[in-house]
């Protein structure tokens, strides 16, 4: 697949989602060549090689420096998207559903927001960047609800090395909250932060 956006300026990161036959491919864009990723576009292909580029389906809020990567995923009869907004250095996670997968409504950020919790996260932009993005939702596999994993800085680790796959878990799938990180910071396996 090779895919260069005819709607938007300029694209960054990319996921799929594929439903009755049809690739979404979802990425980052910025409307203008000279802005921040302001935008989150689709692309729509029947065979996973030639999309038809259907432009933003979600605008990053006017108080947000910029706008981060997300996830798609079903609810029921719903589809779920989640995106990271970045206020003073801060990442939160916000929420957009749809019925089509191509036509997307913001959910209200004071119901909907997904905040990393102090006692786990790293929460002061001072010295690094604390990442809280990008929550890949799945259907929990034993009981009711879904976890999420992303990008996060833990609170707690050696100086450099708190990067962290972060966890979230939710009761309905669309109402998210953090949970404890599911890797130790540090040195693990060959790589390092």
């Amino acid at each position: 697949m090779i895919f260069k956006p005819s709607i938007v300026a300029r694209m960054w990161d990319t996921w799929l989602y594929y439903h009755e036959g049809k690739h979404y491919l979802f990425y980052l864009s910025n409307s203008l060549a000279d802005v921040r990723w302001d935008g989150m576009s689709v692309a729509v292909s029947e065979d996973g090689v030639h999309f038809d580029d259907h432009g933003e389906i979600i605008h990053k809020a006017d108080d947000a420096v910029w706008m981060g990567t997300g996830m798609v995923w079903r609810v029921g009869e719903k589809f779920m998207l989640n995106f990271s907004e970045e206020r003073a250095g801060i990442q939160e996670i916000f929420f957009a559903e749809s019925d089509d997968l191509l036509q997307w409504t913001r959910l209200p950020d004071e119901e909907y927001i997904c905040r990393a919790d102090s006692r786990w996260y790293h929460e002061d932009p001072t010295f690094t960047s604390p990442r809280w993005d990008c929550i890949w939702a799945l259907p929990r596999e034993e009981g009711e609800g879904y976890i999420g994993f992303l990008t996060a800085v833990a609170r707690h680790g050696p100086a450099g090395l708190c990067g962290t796959a972060g966890c979230v878990v939710s009761d309905d799938g669309r109402h998210f909250r953090a949970a404890p990180p599911v890797i130790e910071t540090g040195v693990w396996g060959d790589r390092v932060e």
